[in-house]
């Protein structure tokens, strides 16, 4: 084996393995979640829950007039030339009224929460 393939070789498994290692643990938390937060709850009782429990949220819009609650769980180390690609559990809202503050809806305390889902959202590469 050439040394270029050798060390070919030695960068993947070193960038690969953290990736692989974290990948259950982020599902592993996502379950968590997904047990913990089932459909229907309304946004008011989701966040109380987030807020007694300690956990840093924000809230980010979604289509139209929906708006979703992200917690970050991990981050996946950044490819060549990216920055990190952090790992989120999402949890998106319906609306159960109208939206009265158009253009700029905001999140409404009895939204309802549609799913709890894990996402990645990977951005600032070259």
């Amino acid at each position: 084996m050439k040394l270029w393939h050798k060390l070919f070789v030695l960068v993947i498994t070193f960038w690969a393995t953290p990736l692989i290692l974290r990948g259950p643990r982020y599902y592993f938390t996502f379950t968590r979640y997904a047990r913990d937060y089932k459909p229907g709850l309304t946004r008011k009782e989701v966040e109380r829950r987030l807020q007694a429990h300690g956990v840093r949220y924000f809230r980010r819009s979604g289509s139209g007039t929906s708006w979703s609650d992200m917690v970050q769980v991990g981050e996946y180390p950044a490819p060549l030339g990216c920055s990190a690609w952090p790992v989120y559990v999402e949890m998106p809202f319906d609306r159960t009224e109208p939206p009265h503050d158009w253009p700029i809806p905001e999140a409404g305390d009895s939204d309802l929460l549609r799913k709890v889902e894990l996402t990645s959202n990977g951005d600032g590469c070259l």
